[in-house]
């Protein structure tokens, strides 16, 4: 006679581990939970992990090691996951798509999940377990997140050199361990510029599937889609965002004459009572449109509005925008003695497309990179900008030393102005909501170096270093700067109360600051 009992689950018993943990966190020993926290995770580590209660732990940061804890055993969950559903489907396509369509219904069935659904899924499983079983390992050890190894499937879905695509994954591997996933994506999309031998091919014939696509909403509104050349459609964007600066501005000009006219009282004393006011001809209150209003208005306009007999828009652009295209290439490949990615207004491309790009230039900026990193050290000077410590700072760093944002981006001084001068080594960019945390003593910046780098010490301690950033990638030296271990920090930064003093010079002059400019 079968039995209907559960079987015993694997490890401790829980009353075992939950009297243990109980005594473990009721007396607060700290090294001890510390250790276990740092431990490799194991499905028995996890059932300890839910032992304990992550709010009695003594400190923030040790609830931050509590939350690292969960997430890396959430990795081998869903590592463990995809090889379960591999086991169901099977690694490989079985040939037959009516059992295929079978197995995702019943998965599906069993799940309470969209058959479509499971057969996205089934696919990136059997991808992951053929491409890079590699990656499958880490994300089960908790070196990688789930979501990582999505944006490697999902950056090298048109890949099908078998070689190239083995050395995409080999690097991009060693770079995930440290990197977000949003700066993962960047780096799969150099990689396979620069190593996939289709690249340029599948550059050319993505110019075939430029459209425009109508999607209809609720409520009367809908959105036209425009897919081009990426280059077209920044000048395109620049154009219209010069259109709607001018509608803007145009409309604030308005409703301030206005508010000057109504504060002039009535221009008749015939009008003077509110009887002898025609209410119905007042004219409407002038709306200033938000930026985003005004650059679907700006849009319209270009392509419905009235053109005057000069060809003009109806509206006046005081203002017009320039537009241009950077190309990054270095000297080598544009000179045809190698063929390196480039990058074409900051997203990376294959030598072919960013030589074609170069050569329609009309004139060109030196920029010098540091030969070990690639950091930038010269932005070249050929045409005049204001604000070189500015502009340098922005090519340099390109986004947010602490978080890597590229939003609302500021100029910061890592010293405080004056004691801090305006110089490479101690000005960088930080967007808004870290420059807020900073000026606030919720983010401190302990090291600031001209290339770039600096340590920072989080306010509940925590103390982390930016390295140089490539202005132009190469990647396998990239590769293999990351494959390096970090080096250690002194941990007496952790209670340093941040820079006091100008790690470079105290001048505050920017044009008194030497080279590089």
């Amino acid at each position: 006679m079968s039995s209907t009992a559960p079987a015993a689950s694997p490890g401790l018993p829980a009353s075992v581990v939950e009297a243990r943990f109980e005594e473990l966190v009721a007396d607060f020993d700290a090294d001890r939970v510390r250790t276990m926290l740092a431990c490799a995770p194991s499905f028995e580590h996890l059932v300890e992990l839910a032992s304990i209660d992550p709010g009695r732990l003594p400190a923030d940061i040790d609830r931050l090691r509590m939350l690292k804890a969960v997430d890396r055993a959430q990795g081998k969950v869903d590592a463990f996951r995809m090889r379960t559903l591999l086991a169901v489907a099977g690694e490989e396509w079985s040939g037959d798509s009516e059992l295929d369509r079978q197995v995702r219904h019943d998965i599906g069935v069993m799940l309470r999940v969209n058959k479509n659904s499971i057969g996205a899924q089934v696919a990136r499983s059997r991808r992951l377990h053929q491409d890079a079983p590699a990656w499958l390992d880490a994300l089960d050890a908790g070196e990688i997140s789930l979501v990582h190894c999505l944006v490697l499937l999902d950056e090298t879905e048109n890949v099908t050199d078998p070689d190239a695509l083995e050395q995409i994954v080999a690097r991009a591997l060693v770079r995930a361990r440290r990197r977000t996933a949003a700066d993962l994506r960047g780096i799969v999309r150099q990689l396979v510029a620069d190593l996939d031998p289709d690249a340029a091919g599948r550059f050319e014939q993505a110019r075939h599937e430029r459209r425009v696509t109508v999607t209809r909403h609720k409520d009367g509104m809908a959105t036209v889609s425009i897919t081009h050349e990426q280059p077209l459609v920044d000048a395109m964007a620049a154009t219209l965002a010069g259109d709607a600066d001018q509608l803007r501005a145009d409309a604030k000009a308005a409703a301030q004459a206005q508010a000057e006219q109504a504060d002039a009282g009535p221009a008749s004393p015939d009008a003077s009572s509110a009887e002898d006011l025609d209410l119905d001809a007042q004219p409407a209150a002038v709306v200033v449109p938000s930026k985003d209003q005004a650059m679907a208005d700006a849009a319209v306009t270009r392509i419905l509005g009235s053109v005057a007999e000069d060809g003009s828009i109806v509206f006046d652009r005081a203002a017009a925008t320039k537009v241009t295209v950077e190309v990054v290439i270095d000297l080598d490949t544009l000179a045809g003695i190698r063929a390196a990615m480039g990058l074409v207004n900051g997203e990376p491309v294959p030598a072919d497309v960013a030589v074609a790009y170069a050569r329609q230039a009309h004139w060109l900026r030196r920029i010098v990179t540091a030969p070990v990193d690639g950091h930038l050290l010269d932005y070249g000077d050929l045409i005049y900008l204001p604000g070189r410590l500015n502009r340098h700072s922005h090519a340099r760093d390109y986004c947010c030393r602490a978080c890597g944002s590229r939003r609302n981006l500021q100029m910061d001084h890592a010293c405080p102005f004056p004691h801090g001068g305006s110089c490479t080594a101690n000005c960088g960019l930080l967007c808004l909501d870290c420059h807020q945390r900073k000026t606030r003593g919720l983010l401190r910046i302990v090291e600031s170096s001209a290339d770039g780098s600096a340590t920072f010490v989080t306010h509940w301690g925590q103390t982390f270093r930016v390295r140089p950033r490539p202005y132009l990638p190469d990647t396998e030296r990239d590769t293999r700067h990351d494959a390096q271990p970090e080096p250690p920090i002194d941990p007496r930064l952790a209670a340093s109360p941040g820079l006091t003093s100008c790690p470079h010079t105290a001048s505050v002059d920017p044009a008194a600051d030497p080279p590089p400019f």
